[in-house]
């Protein structure tokens, strides 16, 4: 398969097991014991990854029991859109984003524990004048008394820098390790007080004078009625005048019609819900949700619900890499996406992988008749509001989307397409998609859902 669609070339990444291999290994997880002893006590229950590259912390958290215990997991970060797609490979969703602007984040929405190894080096060597700004962020994503932990090599710029900042904001260092040599880890804990006010989730840190980013404030929506989340069968024919209204076979029936046809289907997007997709939560779905609305948004995540706070204007430039989910819940009830319906259409299909599962939540059968079907997209027989993106390595009818998704600029704060075409996203002929019969038995055979996924990615070689 071509290097750079899964896998980013010349670095070390197409070979290092590392990176695409069935384990999650982390040194800095092993050698620095603190941030672990932080989740086992009960102290860290929501985890940020930032600068996760292809989601190897995630594993790490899965394989040592230790993910269940955690209320949001989010990661962000890398090189480039084919380790987001090794991220989605492994089970989990992963976005774009540069930690030198605020996080798209509900002001409201913070972790107990913001981790970042092997990064903070590249804002050092391009302007160590920048590394407060990422210090910054990372601290607006953690929750008073939280923690954020450093670890990467040039300690000698890095480490100064950190611990100036620390001084400057009224933290704290609680402890200090060597992931190895010449890369220390630093715990540091975000102490708050009246005296040295912090800056929240979302308010706009100090900004470099390159800033490109486009900021991230949406405006207040009022949130539309609660729309139906699930797919929904068809009523027969013979019984659809006496049939009682469509209920939520998710929350009513614990996911057992969807999961059924999903089975082996895990990252899920879920944009402009008004309610949590309670089923999802209850079937081992990694769902991320997607908003507008900052109030909706950490009302819900009060709910436990992890998400991104999102332009209403930009709904259809997602974070997202190409084919990197595998489930996307889009609420066409929502004025936000009713106003850019047909953009969204091309964003959803660019966002799944083949088999993947577009879910129409509050459709009735007007809205699905007229949706967008591009050749990507296949309705699902006995679903009234489920569409399926095709298997076919190569979409019918649509150019190709090239191998690789953009990355503006490296100061600028998202990923995004900047196209509103139709295109479809080629896959390697070799890849294996998630409903083939040799990959779908051995997912379906480990014990935990979430470690069968990690377990067998593509490539192949890397099954076990």
């Amino acid at each position: 398969f071509p290097k750079g669609y899964f896998l980013k070339p010349g670095v070390g990444h197409a070979t290092d097991p590392r990176y695409t291999g069935p384990l999650g290994i982390k040194s800095e997880w092993d050698r620095c014991k603190q941030t672990e002893e932080l989740v086992n006590s009960g102290q860290v229950t929501s985890f940020l990854d930032a600068g996760a590259g292809t989601c190897t912390m995630y594993g790490v958290l899965v394989q040592r029991n230790l993910f269940h215990k955690m209320t949001h997991y989010m990661s962000f970060g890398a090189y480039d859109c084919a380790m987001l797609r090794q991220c989605g490979e492994r089970g989990v969703v992963s976005f774009q984003h540069n930690w030198l602007f605020p996080m798209p984040l509900c002001p409201s929405c913070q972790f107990d524990l913001v981790y970042q190894v092997q990064g903070v080096h590249h804002t050092a060597l391009d302007n160590s004048s920048n590394l407060a700004h990422a210090f910054d962020t990372f601290a607006a994503a953690t929750k008073c008394n939280g923690w954020i932990f450093i670890s990467d090599t040039t300690s000698e710029v890095w480490v100064p820098e950190l611990e100036r900042w620390v001084a400057q904001r009224g933290f704290r260092i609680a402890s200090k390790c060597l992931a190895s040599q010449g890369r220390p880890g630093y715990l540091v804990q975000k102490v708050c007080s009246a005296a040295a006010p912090q800056p929240q989730a979302g308010a706009l840190v100090p900004q470099p004078a390159a800033n490109t980013a486009p900021e991230h404030k949406a405006p207040a929506a009022t949130p539309a009625a609660a729309p139906t989340v699930a797919p929904q069968p068809q009523a027969a024919p013979a019984a659809a005048a006496a049939a009682a209204p469509q209920a939520d076979v998710l929350r009513e029936e614990g996911g057992r019609s969807f999961r059924a046809l999903a089975r082996v289907h895990r990252t899920t997007v879920a944009i402009e819900l008004a309610v949590r997709a309670v089923g999802l939560h209850n079937t081992e779905f990694y769902v991320q949700y997607v908003h507008s609305d900052p109030g909706l948004s950490g009302a819900l995540w009060r709910e436990g619900c992890t998400g991104i706070l999102w332009p209403a204007t930009s709904l259809h430039q997602l974070p997202y890499a190409d084919a990197s989910a595998e489930v996307v819940v889009l609420n066409i009830s929502a004025p936000s996406v009713r106003a850019s319906l047909a953009k969204l259409a091309v964003e959803m299909s660019r966002m799944l992988v083949p088999s993947g599962l577009l879910v129409l939540a509050g459709a009735v059968p007007s809205d699905v008749e007229s949706f967008p079907h591009y050749p990507l997209l296949q309705a699902v027989p006995a679903f009234s509001n489920l569409l399926t993106r095709t298997t076919a390595a190569k979409a019918p009818g649509l150019p190709s989307c090239g191998i690789d998704c953009a990355f503006p600029g490296r100061l600028n704060g998202a990923m995004m397409r900047t196209n509103d075409v139709a295109c479809g996203v080629e896959f390697p002929s070799s890849y294996v998609a998630l409903t083939d019969p040799d990959r779908k038995a051995k997912i379906l055979a480990s014990k935990d859902f979430a470690d069968g996924r990690f377990r067998t990615t593509f490539p192949k070689g890397y099954f076990l």
